[in-house]
């Protein structure tokens, strides 16, 4: 400060020495306040601005010096030093104070001093409008000024970034970004917006993008998408200086420069070349792995290298994270540098190949697979390497002596040579045949190659026509006659393929004889040879079993027994030239209880099965019976022998076919008499698994409900056959032909379950607008299935079918689909359970339904019926006459109408009216229904019942006949009845109402009165025609005379 002081006195120069030692410490503050407090000229001021140890701060002092557009000074504060009728000096140094945001304050001196300073201005040319002036001094006041506001104020950064926005100077967003607690995002996003803002292209775009933002509160987004702007309007500059004076050390000032050599100064080589190095560089140089790791991370998820063409060699940062997260699991390191070179680059592929073993040997076999994918390396090599160190660490384990884990580690090996190909995996598997030392595991690997072949062998390829089948089998029989000698067979290894029965006809197709027979070393290897032969029977391998029989020339009695059985089948011999007398073996069999059942239903049926047909059957049985191992393959030939005759197909498209379900289905669609026998045998022949049984008949069940749910399930007549071609279920035969199907299933709740499964498929989608065709399909779904639980006593499933039913009756209530409901009813016959359903009915004045015809014939409803009707009796209905009408219940209906008249005649009696037309029409109908009655009785064999109302009748039609003449004689007392019977003239009609009353006693009193008295003969000689004289009761009458 004195020196400087002394050298404005002397005018002396006083040197750069501070502002030089302030650029090197990149000190601008104070490089801008020193050189505007003592003037110092402008050659010293560019000399030393060019100095700065940071060339954007030095770019950006000597590019803001020269500006055109700065603060300027505040007028005011100049024309109170300046009279304002004179013109004021320009000062040439003004521009350059405004430029660095300090108002000048210069001390007295003389014209000359100020004349010579503006020789000494770096802008001496440049003028300023007064619009300018008036605006920003209206703003602010002086730099110092700003400073003072600033630190006064608790948010020092917010009041520079006001005022940046205010009047568009990025100088003080600088200053902002100079406190320790600044934040630079929001300092960088205000000095790149007034440092665009002087440009007229983007000024309109500017003003539309900020207005919309909340500056006080600016996000990373909102700098994002201005930087983006900056770049679309090439402010490539401007973005390089803000990121090196606020965002040093992050990528941005890398990125920024690349751009700007890039786009601006055209070096695209080299700039493409530094930012790759750059890029490189930050991922090598990674102190550790789970750095390196994130960093690529952030690569990959950025898809960096996609924002390149394809010309621009770009690292390939997708690529190596894929490879180097494969490492995530060991602490082992890679080379990381050479997983960036070309894959032609021989490093590259060392450095690859190396990573590979390193996971290998850490058996990480997955992790290594991805790598190899990531790294582009060769699968054939990638995959033989692997299955060479899988097979060395197996060789090491322990379980490796157990010839079971041997087996399945190669069924393992033999999937990931499927992908291989053939002139890879067939040496490699020959290989280790010979390299094997043990029998087992040499038969199972060539069994493997030769499998390869044959499923090859119409292929046209080189490799498969150097192999010769036959010598392979060669070698795999001996060496599994060898390993069966010394143990090493494992019941698995015979289900390596599975057989199917149409390799019976290539089984015996070709000749029984080879020319080269291999020979046999001893007695136990013949013996292995049998019981070889006798496992692949078991499995039903008959090819195999005979392959290996006519290799060694063995003699078979089974296999024998079967080629006899198939040519009978096939009709290549006849019946006759079988030979009964050649000892096949010793002793016979006992057949199976369902072959036993077929045999009995093929003799005693007319399936149009012929009388040869049926000697061929009962000769195949003959001979099954024979075989000591083969009885299940002559079993099979039989059965498909017996389908081909009784549906009247050829045998071989029978035998060939694949799926035995089909020939399940064709037997139950045409539904032979007790076809359920022949169903049966072929699930047992077939082995078929019950559960797949179950799936199998639930489905063809469904399917046959949704045809014949097309028509009406409950009217179907009982002389019509709901049949058709497809499908194996007739309702007409629901108690029948249900619980046949039924018992094709060994345990019939799998069914069931099944069948409540399509129930719940079906009614998910059901309401009460539904179609008759979905619920009569849902209420037959729940039929059957409460019929297989019912056979299997599941209690657990006949309630989840109550259950169910309880919510599907709710749906036919209120869709009023009541005659769906009655059947559903009476399919489940669960009535005790349901009684709620009679309340819907009668409720709904439905319960007739339950009356109509054919009800009759449904078993225990009858019984329910009387057992709802009596426990809930209901005032003036005849239920209880329709039952007994409906049912055949001639008692009951009998009781019904008797009491029922008896009511009808009480009631007339206590009326006590005059006899009148409308009481006779009562007591015609009154006799209508005891003449009913008494037939009904009559029908139940209750005779004494039927003569009471006919007695009852005879006396409702006298009454009738005394309509006229007003004689009331029902409901008569005991002195009424004894004045009526001797009074009356007419003997027949006092003999009625004698024989209603039970009164006897005064017929005495009667003769004296009408045939002694009034002399009545005719009196007399009806009496005696209906009752007789007899001398006890003459003397009566002579004793009341």
């Amino acid at each position: 400060m004195p020196v400087m002081t002394v050298s404005h006195l002397y005018e002396i120069e006083a040197g750069n020495v501070y502002l030089n030692e302030c650029a090197k410490q990149n000190n601008w503050l104070k490089f801008l306040v020193f050189s505007q407090i003592f003037q110092v000229p402008k050659e010293q001021v560019l000399k030393a601005a060019s100095r700065f140890a940071n060339s954007c701060i030095s770019y950006h002092i000597l590019h803001s010096l020269h500006r055109k557009s700065a603060l300027l000074y505040d007028v005011a504060y100049e024309t109170k030093n300046v009279p304002s009728a004179k013109t004021p000096k320009k000062d040439m140094r003004k521009s350059l104070y405004s430029r660095i945001g300090v108002l000048k304050g210069s001390p007295p001196s003389d014209n000359k001093v100020k004349n010579e300073e503006d020789s000494l201005s770096v802008t001496s040319l440049e003028t300023t409008s007064s619009s300018d002036v008036d605006l920003r001094s209206f703003i602010l006041k002086d730099l110092f000024s700003q400073l003072l506001l600033a630190n006064s104020s608790a948010a020092h950064g917010n009041v520079y970034l006001h005022t940046c926005y205010e009047i568009k100077n990025p100088i003080l967003a600088l200053l902002a970004a100079s406190y320790p607690d600044a934040r630079l995002e929001h300092c960088f996003f205000m000095w790149l917006y007034s440092s665009l803002h002087h440009s007229e292209t983007i000024q309109k775009e500017l003003e539309m993008y900020i207005s919309g933002l909340n500056r006080e509160d600016l996000s990373t987004e909102d700098l994002e998408n201005l930087i983006i702007l900056s770049v679309s309007k090439q402010k490539i500059l401007t973005l390089w200086q803000g990121v090196h004076l606020f965002l040093p050390d992050t990528p941005l000032p890398k990125l920024m420069g690349f751009l700007r050599s890039f786009v601006i100064y055209k070096k695209y080589d080299s700039s493409i070349e530094s930012f790759q190095n750059h890029l490189l560089g930050s991922v090598v140089s990674c102190p550790t792995k789970y750095e390196r790791l994130l960093m690529l991370s952030h690569f990959h998820h950025t898809k960096l290298e996609n924002s390149f063409s394809k010309e621009v060699i770009v690292p390939e940062f997708m690529k190596v994270f894929k490879m180097v997260k494969c490492f995530s699991k060991l602490e082992q390191s890679v080379d990381i540098k050479s997983l960036f070179l070309s894959e032609s680059d021989r490093d590259y592929n060392n450095a690859c190949w190396n990573s590979v073993k390193k996971l290998l040997e850490c058996c990480l076999y997955d992790e290594a697979q991805m790598f190899a994918n990531a790294a582009n390396l060769p699968q054939q090599e990638m995959l033989m390497m692997q299955i060479h160190h899988e097979i060395n660490e197996a060789h090491k384990c322990q379980s490796w002596c157990n010839l079971s884990y041997c087996i399945d580690f190669w069924k393992q090996v033999l999937l990931k040579l499927k992908v291989l190909p053939l002139h890879v995996a067939l040496p490699f598997l020959e290989d280790q045949c010979e390299v094997s030392v043990r029998y087992g595991e040499k038969y199972f690997l060539m069994k493997s190659l030769i499998d390869i072949l044959k499923d090859n062998k119409n292929t046209v390829n080189s490799i498969v026509e150097r192999y010769k089948i036959e010598d392979f089998n060669r070698s795999m029989w001996q060496w599994c006659i060898k390993a069966e000698v010394n143990n090493e067979l494992l019941p698995e290894i015979f289900d390596v393929k599975k057989v199917h029965y149409c390799d019976l006809k290539e089984a015996f197709s070709g000749s029984t004889t080879v020319e080269n027979v291999q020979c046999l070393e001893n007695d136990k290897e013949r013996e292995a040879l049998g019981s070889i032969i006798g496992q692949f029977l078991l499995k039903k391998d008959v090819q195999k079993a005979f392959e290996l029989a006519t290799t060694f020339g063995y003699n078979c009695t089974d296999l024998k027994i079967i080629k006899a059985c198939l040519d009978l089948a096939r009709g290549e011999i006849d019946l006759s030239l079988i030979d009964w007398s050649h000892p096949y073996c010793s002793s016979e069999n006992l057949s199976s209880r369902i072959i036993r059942s077929l045999l009995l239903w093929v003799a005693t049926s007319s399936n149009g099965i012929s009388a040869y047909e049926k000697d061929v059957i009962q000769s195949m049985e003959k001979l099954s019976r024979k075989c000591t191992i083969a009885i299940s393959i002559c079993h099979q030939i039989l059965v498909h022998y017996t389908i081909a005759a009784v549906l009247e197909m050829g045998y071989m498209s029978v035998a060939m076919e694949k799926d035995p379900f089909n020939l399940l289905k064709n037997i139950l669609v045409n539904k032979l008499n007790d076809e359920h026998i022949l169903a049966k045998s072929v699930i047992v022949v077939h082995e078929l698994a019950d559960i797949d049984v179950a799936k199998f008949l639930s489905e063809e069940i469904t399917e046959s409900l949704k045809i014949l749910c097309e028509s009406d399930l409950v009217m179907i007549p009982e002389e019509k056959n709901a049949f058709s071609e497809r499908v194996i279920y007739d309702p007409v035969r629901t108690i029948e032909g249900f619980q046949l199907i039924v018992k094709l299933c060994q345990d019939p709740s799998l069914l069931g379950n099944n069948l409540m499964n399509k129930f719940a498929l079906e009614c998910a989608e059901l309401d009460a607008r539904s179609s008759d065709q979905n619920f009569s399909l849902l209420v037959e779904l729940c039929i059957c299935a409460h019929e297989c639980f019912t056979t299997a006593c599941n209690m657990d499933g006949i309630s989840q079918i109550l259950h169910n039913a309880q919510t599907l009756i709710t749906l036919l209530e209120e869709a009023d689909k009541f005659p769906i409901m009655v059947h559903l009813l009476t399919g489940l016959g669960r009535y005790s359970e349901m009684m709620y359903v009679f309340d819907i009915l009668k409720s709904n004045e439905k319960l007739t339904l339950l009356f109509e015809k054919k009800m009759e014939n449904i078993p225990n409803l009858r019984l329910a019926l009387m057992d709802y009707l009596t426990r809930c009796p209901s005032e003036g209905d005849n239920y209880f006459y329709a039952l007994a009408n409906r049912f055949g219940m001639y008692r009951e209906k009998a009781q019904i109408l008797e009491m029922s008249v008896q009511k009808q005649l009480s009631q007339l009696c206590k009326k006590n009216t005059t006899l009148d037309n409308e009481m006779k029409e009562q007591l015609e109908n009154a006799l209508s229904k005891l003449s009913e009655a008494a037939k009904s009785y009559c029908k139940a064999d209750c005779l004494h019942q039927a003569q009471s109302c006919t007695r009852l009748a005879q006396l409702v039609a006298l009454q009738i006949y005394f309509v006229p003449s007003g004689v009331w004689i029902i409901g008569l007392d005991e002195t009424s009845v004894a004045r009526f019977i001797t009074d009356h003239d007419k003997f027949s009609q006092a003999y009625i109402v004698a024989e209603q009353y039970g009164n006897h006693q005064l017929w005495s009193q009667a003769l004296l009165h009408n045939v002694v008295l009034r002399g009545d003969r005719e009196y007399l000689r009806e009496f005696q025609f209906y009752m007789g004289l007899k001398a006890s009761l003459i003397a009566d009458v002579v004793k009341g005379n």
